[in-house]
């Protein structure tokens, strides 16, 4: 099981970010990711991003025949955060003193209120 730090640091990087962005569109090859973000210099940095988000359960990756290579998809339809995820989430940023967790939580945090603002 990932723990809840490791999924919210990999939601607190911009290029993995856009990668789960991209892919609520389709599923992509990481020469598809690649070319759709221009900001990124080197295709490793993809790659990268790739395999953390797959390594945490958010991607899956796929071999497609025609292609001779993978196409990357997202592993769910939706993310829903119960209650009692939300009230763990929200203690661990208010009450865990982890200096290095920092922009982590600020992360978390705007992620939770822009789940509970689009909620209502």
């Amino acid at each position: 099981m990932v723990a809840i730090e490791e999924i919210a640091g990999s939601l607190s990087d911009r290029t993995r970010l856009k990668i789960l962005k991209l892919l609520t569109e389709k599923s992509l090859s990481n020469t598809e990711i690649f070319k759709a973000m221009p900001e990124i210099k080197y295709r490793e940095s993809i790659f990268k991003a790739i395999k953390k988000l797959q390594r945490i359960g958010l991607i899956r990756r796929k071999y497609v025949e025609g292609l001779q290579g993978y196409k990357y998809s997202l592993a769910f339809k939706k993310i829903e955060l119960s209650s009692q995820l939300v009230v763990k989430l929200i203690k661990w940023i208010v009450f865990d003193k982890n200096s290095d967790a920092s922009t982590i939580k600020a992360t978390v945090f705007k992620i939770i209120i822009n789940e509970l603002i689009v909620k209502f």
